[in-house]
């Protein structure tokens, strides 16, 4: 495991340092088709950084992917129902790990927050 975090956070440093060209690349970009594929590469390099940050410092147990939180204010419950106890809170564009889906519930862990249940409907999947 020790070769897996080291050569991710090795990778991870590499491609961090490639984020402002592709800022640099999104200002260059003139025409609307230009603008959509730069927006592509960009959401591709997050996705690509977030997965090294799991793989260099915390592989979850389960994992079905990222998803993005599309409200303020999200409840995270400790069971997928409405009436389990609140564990915490998510805002409009907290970076989630899926690690599960329960019905109308997605299972999820917030990055660097906490674990449990957010209602489907709140959570949009990214890279699928």
């Amino acid at each position: 495991m020790s070769d897996l975090k080291a050569l991710a956070d090795q990778l991870r440093a590499h491609e961090s340092e490639l984020m402002p060209t592709y800022e640099e690349l999104a200002r260059a970009a003139q025409a609307p088709a230009e603008a959509k594929i730069v927006s592509q590469l960009r959401a591709y390099q997050r996705l690509q950084l977030l997965s090294l940050e799991l793989l260099g410092d915390r592989v979850p147990e389960r994992f079905l992917g990222f998803g993005r939180v599309t409200a303020s204010d999200v409840n995270i419950r400790s069971a997928p129902n409405g009436q389990s106890n609140l564990v915490g809170k998510a805002q409009q564009g907290d970076q989630v790990i899926i690690c599960s889906y329960q019905g109308y519930w997605i299972e999820v862990q917030v990055m660097h927050g906490p674990s449990g249940y957010i209602f489907r409907d709140y959570v949009q999947e990214e890279g699928g």
